[in-house]
């Protein structure tokens, strides 16, 4: 029998992950920060390129490689227009990793969902956090 964190271990390392990625940005400085949110956004958007080309299916490929672009957009527009976009994009990302559930997506790993939802959802919030705690209530790119 499995204990409960076994079971719970994709979830509690993604969030582990997500309070990892929220101490460096505060304890970084503002712009290495920045860019640091939009480094892990271009890679988290590009994560399930291995999956799809793993299988072989050029339709499911084609499909990863649009949406990757998509956040590798998002991550551009958190570093030239509003970080808010890299909030956004993170929260986004959550919901892409609930939809490789449907078959017409590339086939995941079992742990890989949870995990991933959990470091998206919990990232997204870390980061919302720091961008109030900077007072970037004006949606500027610009701290």
């Amino acid at each position: 029998m499995q204990s409960k964190f076994r079971k719970r271990a994709p979830e509690s390392v993604g969030a582990l992950l997500a309070v990892l990625t929220g101490i460096l940005i505060f304890i970084l400085p503002t712009p290495m920060a920045r860019e640091l949110l939009a480094i892990v956004m271009t890679l988290i958007g590009a994560a399930y390129f291995g999956f799809a080309f793993s299988q072989n299916d050029r339709g499911k490929a084609i499909v990863e490689v649009i949406v990757a672009s998509a956040f590798v957009a998002v991550a551009l527009l958190g570093l030239w227009v509003s970080m808010w976009f890299i909030v956004a994009g993170l929260f986004l990302h959550g919901v892409w990793d609930l939809l490789h559930h449907r078959p017409e997506f590339a086939e995941i790993p079992s742990w890989y969902i949870p995990f991933c939802t959990w470091y998206d959802w919990a990232a997204s919030a870390v980061v919302a956090l720091w961008l109030v705690m900077q007072y970037d209530n004006t949606f500027t790119a610009a701290p």
